[in-house]
């Protein structure tokens, strides 16, 4: 359950996946940064993200579309 790093229009994108407790499906929280911010320096917004999926990779690629669809809207 280590987070994901990924680019998108060098926006940074983080998805840390989660595993639920009560059925046991995927979630994630997803991070991003704009380009003149660094996540070390700086707060990430965090993405609005509410799907869920049966495994670990089906929640980080739903959950990386997110973070890009919400980076390409906020252009």
């Amino acid at each position: 359950m280590q987070p994901t790093m990924s680019e998108h229009r060098q926006w940074t994108i983080r998805v840390s996946p989660r595993r639920n407790g009560i059925d046991h499906k995927w979630g994630a929280v997803v991070e991003i940064w704009r380009p003149d911010r660094a996540p070390r320096i700086h707060n990430a917004t965090v993405v609005p993200f509410f799907r869920a999926a049966a495994d670990e990779h089906a929640v980080i690629v739903l959950a990386m579309a997110a973070a890009r669809a919400y980076i390409d809207a906020s252009m």
